[in-house]
């Protein structure tokens, strides 16, 4: 062998080794395994966040929204409901926030949000005004009846007017995530709880919240190893109010960001710096790490469409404690009477992590 060929063989081997090293996922026994390593920090355009999920992490996202009304311009809902529909009692949220809407009453709500606007708990009511929404719920959702969607409806169109929200509620598909290309049947409710309907959801709610978007990549689950390389598992621990261990917030201690890399903040070249949208996303009820991995973070069709358009999205992840066993989002009040305001728990960890992210 040549000198030549023995050094283009060695340079090649370390390039190799080097991009091993500094790669932050592998596949393990047909799954995909993340390396800990840092949040990073971005280059958001403070006009461009949303916030989005599903079930119990679709209500979160409603709180999220309207608690920092101010900060979101757009809202992605679902299976949920009305804003403080359980009212810090778990009796309402088995009953009329999933069952039966008949009960939820719109005046009540109301009043308790315009107290907590008065009393600074909240944004401004009056931002909500500046949110696009997009709703949607299947016809064969047994676990949030359509009926609490409409319901999120009526409750919004008090700010948001027709043009901005849309409404999908005209397909057949259980309480589940769905996608176009991925996932059980569309009528088959099991974890992980995605469904594959022939419906690109991820993309309309992205449409709808940012308005025209470029073509995603081609969607894949797993998603191609130029989304995998830009996926950070990070400390979610590091972003809880001090006074709460995760364990009593029922958060994971890990949570996870896909960031594009021209998102990626640099000093080196700040004045030609690319602003990026942001989506905050939350899973369901029984979709955490624990019972399905990364499942909910990889496989929704959000991350297609984020690589395209330069979307960074951020994954927080709930977990079980005695208090809330299905590793549900915290919508009823586990976490103590302020959980839907800026004051609740998992809303300042969110919050924190963004504020991280992005400096908003």
């Amino acid at each position: 062998m040549s000198r030549v060929l023995v050094l283009l063989t060695v340079v090649a081997c370390m390039a190799m080794a080097v991009a091993a090293e500094g790669q932050r996922w592998t596949v393990v026994d047909g799954e995909v395994v993340f390396k800990g390593s840092d949040l990073p920090h971005c280059n958001i355009d403070p006009q461009q966040v949303t916030v989005g999920g599903l079930s119990a992490g679709a209500f979160q996202a409603v709180q999220m929204a309207v608690a920092h009304s101010g900060l979101f311009a757009g809202l992605g809902v679902v299976a949920g409901g009305p804003f403080y529909c359980a009212q810090n009692q778990l009796d309402l949220a088995l009953t009329s926030c999933t069952k039966t809407p008949a009960l939820i009453s719109d005046t009540v709500l109301l009043g308790e949000m315009t107290y907590m606007e008065t009393t600074l708990q909240i944004d401004p009511l009056k931002n909500i005004e500046e949110t696009n929404v997009y709703l949607y719920s299947g016809t064969l959702d047994t676990v949030v009846h359509q009926g609490v969607m409409s319901k999120l409806e009526e409750q919004l169109s008090k700010w948001v007017d027709a043009s901005a929200m849309t409404v999908k509620l005209d397909i057949p598909s259980v309480h589940s995530i769905v996608t176009d290309y991925t996932g059980h049947a569309c009528d088959h409710f099991e974890s992980p709880y995605i469904v594959n309907c022939g419906y690109d959801l991820a993309g309309e709610m992205l449409t709808s919240l940012y308005g025209p978007l470029n073509n995603r990549s081609a969607p894949t689950a797993p998603p191609a190893s130029s989304i995998l390389d830009n996926v950070y598992q990070f400390s979610q621990a590091a972003f809880i109010p001090g006074v709460y261990t995760p364990g009593e917030l029922s958060l994971d201690t890990t949570a996870y960001a896909y960031v594009p890399p021209a998102c990626i903040a640099s000093d080196d070249d700040a004045m030609n710096a690319t602003f990026c949208k942001l989506l905050v996303l939350f899973h369901g009820c029984e979709q955490s790490l624990k019972e399905i991995s990364t499942q909910f973070v990889l496989n929704t069709g959000v991350l297609q469409w984020a690589e395209t358009n330069n979307i960074a999205v951020l994954f927080p992840q709930a977990t079980s404690n005695a208090l809330n066993p299905k590793s549900c989002f915290d919508w009823w009040g586990y976490t103590g009477v302020e959980y839907p305001t800026k004051l609740g728990p998992q809303i300042a960890t969110v919050y924190s992590m963004m504020q991280h992210m992005a400096k908003l």
